[in-house]
């Protein structure tokens, strides 16, 4: 009983130590209530008054330490005026410190955060890397996800900060960093670093703290690649896509621009991908393309593909067979839509 009485006053000292705010909420709660206690002494027992009792007591050394003095409860005696002038001097010292230190904190707060020296909560999409394709998977999301939390964090502290997006600085494969930013309780991660190497000691880093959320990550090296489905990426995204987009943009213009609008959430046109449940397993993909059609009225659903483990069937015809768990590739287009957007100058 003695051990686990020193046991738990030794962990509520710790506990005040490591917070000030609660240190000094501590200390102002032990004053008032030693001021009340002196107040009852002094004016019950030793002067025998049966007008206060403990309550009063407490209610006085609050109004005095806050030096409102209603006058409602005055004392009487040599001892409780010694106590009065006592619970004036220790209470505006108390209040001065308690106001400042809560003041202390919140602007401590918000400079944290202004700086990324802060610890953000809650976040849906945590965000890993300084590269422009990290802005580009932010402004996307927002517009697929708008009430989806978004968490960044930057390897270094960036010039002008970013004012739209809740963000931390320091080592993306540092576990404090990761937990700044949330990853403990993030659905999903992507990582755009432009450094392969801190790539894959961040998802390392990650799996140490999280295996079953989902990492999406950047890739500039094919050697990149292997390593970073080998340290625990569930999809790597090779930067070799954005040379093949150059190298069609000068021989199939057009082939670009698709790709373009349909990558695009907001569009004429949008990829979509669909998972085969299990009351539609052996099902034909003209009829599961139908359902979906008619759940989304307005829309057209193309098949482009279906994938099944690893392999990928491309143009499916409308009779293929589907089982659970196949992924469809669907190219969604409004009916009787397909506007084109306004050319622009220079365009052919």
């Amino acid at each position: 009983m003695i051990f686990a009485v020193y046991t738990l006053l030794r962990k509520l000292i710790r506990l005040l130590l490591r917070s000030k705010p609660l240190l000094v909420l501590t200390l102002f709660a032990l004053v008032i209530m030693f001021n009340a206690l002196l107040f009852y002494w002094a004016e019950a027992i030793a002067g025998g008054r049966r007008d206060i009792d403990l309550f009063e007591s407490l209610y006085w050394s609050i109004i005095t330490s806050a030096t409102v003095g209603y006058g409602d409860i005055t004392p009487k005696t040599a001892a409780g005026k010694l106590v009065a002038m006592e619970a004036t001097v220790t209470g505006i010292a108390m209040f001065t410190l308690l106001v400042s230190t809560i003041a202390e904190e919140f602007l401590s707060s918000a400079m944290k955060r202004a700086m990324g020296l802060g610890r953000l909560r809650r976040v849906d999409l945590l965000v890993i890397g300084d590269t422009e394709a990290c802005r580009e998977v932010i402004e996307e999301v927002r517009r697929a996800r708008p009430q989806w939390r978004i968490g960044w964090i930057l390897p270094e502290q960036p010039p002008s900060p970013p004012r739209d997006v809740e963000f931390v600085v320091g080592d993306p494969s540092d576990d404090e960093t990761l937990r700044r930013g949330g990853v403990e309780r993030a659905e999903h991660v992507v990582i755009c670093l432009g450094d392969d190497s801190k790539a894959i000691h961040t998802v390392l880093a990650i799996r140490r703290l999280r295996r079953d959320v989902p990492i999406a990550a950047l890739a500039n090296t094919r050697r990149a690649e292997e390593l970073l489905r080998t340290a625990g990426a569930s999809m790597v995204v090779p930067a070799r896509i954005v040379g093949r987009a150059l190298a069609s943009a000068i021989f199939e213009p057009t082939v670009t621009r698709f790709i373009e609008e349909v990558a695009a959430v907001r569009s004429a046109a949008d990829l979509k991908e669909y998972s085969v449940s299990v009351e539609e397993e052996g099902a034909s993909l003209g009829e599961v393309a139908r359902s979906v059609e008619a759940s989304d009225r307005g829309a057209r659903y193309v098949p482009l593909a279906v994938v099944r483990g690893r392999e990928i069937v491309f143009s499916p015809s409308s009779d293929f067979r589907l089982r659970r768990g196949d992924r469809v590739v669907f190219l969604k287009s409004r009916s009787g839509g397909g506007k084109e957007r306004s050319q622009q100058p220079g365009e052919g």
